[in-house]
């Protein structure tokens, strides 16, 4: 639990830049062997400023997890709109798109966020992450009316979300030569699209 909330101008920018330290070790795959004091050294301040604001390294992750986690929502909110002009399947694979995009652009946050580091999917800011994603797909998939009824999209949003986060994480971990993740989220909107208007339903 972070230590102490920043307020003047000069606490907030070396807060802010212990963050994107921290942010920049986890992208290098370096954060399990990163010491407080080589990321405070790469943050620009004394080991002892990161101490007034944190306990350590697992109250910088969480302080991490939690910032980046709330830019990936951020940058999924600004696409609602324009997906609510689109039928359930093609606003789902264009979800996917932006979040192969999400695990290619930030590979070191995904492995961390989603499996590389023990207990961090459990951690308050992934679990609000995955519960408004499941939200949004089931707002996606109720726009279609062959989706029969809400008990199933209840459940097709569950698998769905969680099908999707070890998706991005696989991602994350490197695709093979041949594959983008454009590919990926084609042939998951092609798989729905099938299930959708061949069962009557999903799954």
């Amino acid at each position: 639990m972070t230590k102490r909330i920043p307020r003047q101008a000069r606490s907030i920018a070396k807060y802010d830049a212990i963050i994107r330290a921290t942010s920049r070790v986890i992208e290098r795959g370096d954060f399990a062997s990163a010491s407080t004091h080589a990321i405070a050294e790469r943050a620009g301040v004394g080991v002892g400023t990161l101490y007034e604001y944190f306990d350590g390294k697992d109250d910088l992750l969480r302080a991490v997890v939690e910032f980046e986690s709330r830019t990936i929502w951020r940058r999924i909110e600004r696409r609602i709109p324009s997906w609510t002009t689109m039928d359930g399947v093609t606003a789902f694979e264009e979800l996917v798109r932006e979040l192969m995009d999400v695990a290619v652009a930030h590979r070191g946050l995904v492995r961390v966020m989603l499996g590389q580091v023990p207990d961090v999917m459990r951690q308050e800011p992934v679990v609000r992450l995955l519960g408004q994603a499941e939200v949004l797909v089931k707002l996606l998939l109720l726009r279609d009316a062959r989706v029969p009824n809400a008990r199933r999209v209840d459940t097709s949003s569950f698998i769905l979300v969680n099908s999707l986060a070890g998706l991005m994480l696989g991602v994350a971990r490197g695709l093979p030569p041949s594959v983008t993740p454009d590919d990926v989220a084609a042939q998951i909107g092609s798989v729905l699209r099938t299930l959708v208007e061949h069962r009557g339903g999903l799954f």
